[in-house]
């Protein structure tokens, strides 16, 4: 597993910003230009991950001290169910070896999405 930080000119942002409108409703999201002009500044990073050169997810991290905040995790719907998400988020861990805390929806509110799509987030 390869993991790059992304800045506005690398050549698969297209894909980053394309997995991110997928993954999350329109009301989770944060403008994607915002988002990455925020990497300019040091304890932000959006890393995308590759597997053999297969883009296969992202995450944007912000840290704080020794805290790294999950703000997006997303696996991309041809890898997901293959252990991509536990692979990132040990890598996350391993970066600057920091607590890592992320925030999952909860399984017992009802919601327009299947719960199978909440437990699986919940299982990664």
């Amino acid at each position: 597993m390869e993991a790059i930080t992304l800045s506005n000119e690398h050549k698969d942002i297209y894909k980053v910003k394309e997995l991110y409108q997928k993954a999350f409703p329109k009301n989770e999201r944060i403008p994607f230009w915002f988002l990455i002009h925020r990497t300019k500044q040091v304890n932000v990073e959006c890393v995308a991950y590759y597997d053999q050169q297969e883009f296969v997810g992202f995450t944007y991290l912000i840290e704080h001290q020794k805290i790294t905040y999950v703000f997006y995790l997303a696996i991309c719907e041809s890898a997901r169910s293959k252990g991509y998400g536990s692979v990132i988020l040990d890598a996350v861990k391993l970066r600057k070896n920091h607590r890592v805390v992320l925030c999952i929806e909860a399984t017992d509110v009802p919601s327009k999405k299947k719960n199978s799509v909440k437990n699986a987030r919940i299982s990664i």
